[in-house]
């Protein structure tokens, strides 16, 4: 996987980096990652506030309950 900016106030266990209109978090296997593309870096960033980057939000994100489910 290419090299990403990753954000050092990430909390969720899930998160691996980001892009100006990308986050990405842990794949569905090894080597693997899931890409979730935003509209806008600022649809990115207020993506991240609410569910990267705090412990309470990343309990309600839906990227990390498809993950869990998948048993990643």
């Amino acid at each position: 996987m290419p090299k990403h900016t990753v954000s050092c106030s990430a909390k969720c266990p899930f998160y691996q980096g980001e892009e100006r209109h990308e986050i990405y978090c842990s794949g569905l296997g090894k080597g693997m990652a899931t890409h979730v593309a935003f509209a806008s870096p600022a649809k990115r960033k207020e993506w991240a506030t609410e569910y990267c980057k705090s412990i309470e939000g990343c309990r309600k994100c839906r990227v990390r309950k498809m993950l869990e489910s998948a048993g990643v």
